[in-house]
């Protein structure tokens, strides 16, 4: 007996329609076509359809890409950090220094600021006293702290004149380098049992004239250089080019800041 011809009575337009379809319809599929139901079929993925993979020596390029730029990343990371640490240095000096200046003009006394670097790569120190009975008087029974004695951390003072002009800074011609030479008012403070002689400090008078030998003789510009350091007892081998340098200027005691 001659098989019939399997044809189906109506042709599913997608794979879920035809399992719909024969789970519906198994019976009369059968008696109609004489023919087994059809199997759904779902192909296996091709080459180009199975999922990527890592070999070890692209996992190896990867990685040998990522330490270099590790590698080129680090100066430029601590060069910011460096001129970060500059900045917020500066400005507290500088407000410090406003202070002072604020202070004498107000209680009508003299103010001397004093800073030095605790090593020779830093951190630096700052403190202030004022005159008891509103002189010059820079006796040490006639000074008295103004605020606590602060230490400022991954900054030195320059001790070298020339850093200060690194970095194309342009500024007034400054006569009075601070860390270049002793003031005539250095003082002494103690901090967790530890003395601080300030040999280098500025002066300001109840007009706000900011000096560093003594109010008779009113310097132009008073020059305070910063260089980023890392509290270390070994001063930077040169003077880098990111520096920061604050200006007071003598007749009016105004503080500026200047960067390359």
């Amino acid at each position: 007996m001659t098989r019939p011809h399997c044809r189906m009575p109506h042709t599913p337009a997608s794979l879920h329609e035809l399992e719909l379809f024969i789970r519906g319809s198994f019976p009369y599929f059968v008696f109609m076509t004489g023919c087994p139901p059809p199997v759904p079929h779902h192909p296996s993925l091709t080459t180009g359809e199975r999922r990527a993979a890592f070999t070890l020596i692209e996992l190896l390029v990867v990685i040998g890409i990522i330490l270099a730029m590790a590698a080129i990343m680090v100066p430029a990371v601590s060069f910011i950090q460096g001129g970060s640490d500059l900045g917020i240095a500066g400005g507290r000096i500088s407000g410090i220094l406003e202070q002072a200046r604020a202070h004498a003009m107000a209680r009508n006394t003299c103010v001397w600021v004093g800073l030095r670097n605790v090593n020779p790569g830093g951190p630096v120190a700052i403190a202030s006293v004022y005159s008891r009975d509103g002189t010059s008087n820079a006796a040490s029974t006639n000074l008295i702290p103004l605020g606590k004695l602060i230490s400022i951390e991954n900054v030195c003072l320059s001790t070298n004149t020339s850093s200060s002009t690194n970095g194309n800074l342009r500024r007034p011609t400054a006569d009075t380098i601070l860390i270049s030479g002793s003031s005539s008012v250095p003082f002494s403070l103690t901090k967790g049992g530890v003395t601080h002689t300030f040999s280098n400090t500025i002066g300001f008078n109840s007009q706000g004239i900011a000096v560093t030998q003594g109010f008779e003789t009113v310097p132009r510009n008073i020059e305070v250089g910063l260089i980023p350091s890392r509290n270390t007892n070994a001063a930077p081998a040169s003077p880098p080019t990111n520096v920061l340098v604050l200006q007071v200027t003598g007749i009016s005691g105004a503080v500026r800041t200047f960067r390359p």
